[in-house]
């Protein structure tokens, strides 16, 4: 049975870390995200059955730590370093104050095992566009514990994705 890890516990188990205010992204069921950067794509992307070759970014200009976007697409890092445990698996939902304002931010299943700053999806579909500041809680963690030992974790090329300068210079 699926059971949601308490926010409290994600930080003590160092689950989530690296966080800008402790105290205010701590939530009952989960770990509020902050921005670190937003990125507009300057390519499109190519998928085949044997290559995925993801779509190149360079990072929104932002005037005294604030990206003001217009409508469109955007890469979202996150500012916290997450390492899902083995026995669990993470879903990012977005903070219900974005979607009322015609923003939004998409994401996948964060698989056991994996590690690092997560890159999502952000929308904006207000029509007047939006001001994101760095730092700003986009987005909550839920950690959900597995009913049973997954066959492996995540080992993937995204692994440990922003956790060292290495592996971000070579995805750009």
């Amino acid at each position: 049975m699926l059971a949601v890890v308490p926010g409290a516990q994600l930080i003590r188990d160092k689950v989530v870390t690296a966080l800008r205010d402790p105290q205010a992204q701590t939530q009952p069921a989960g770990i509020d995200l902050t921005v670190d950067c937003i990125e507009s794509f300057t390519t499109r992307p190519s998928f085949t059955v044997d290559l995925l070759e993801a779509a190149k970014t360079k990072e929104v200009r932002n005037k005294n730590s604030a990206y003001v976007l217009r409508t469109g697409s955007y890469k979202l890092t996150f500012s916290e370093e997450i390492r899902i445990p083995a026995n669990c698996c993470g879903l990012v939902l977005p903070r219900s104050s974005l979607l009322r304002s015609g923003v939004a931010v998409h994401t996948a299943l964060w698989d056991p095992g994996y590690e690092g700053k997560g890159k999502v999806l952000l929308s904006v579909l207000n029509r007047k566009g939006a001001v994101i500041s760095i730092g700003a809680r986009v987005a909550q963690l839920v950690v959900l514990r597995l009913s049973g030992e997954p066959h492996r974790i995540y080992s993937g090329q995204y692994q440990r994705e922003g956790m060292d300068s290495t592996q971000e210079e070579s995805s750009r």
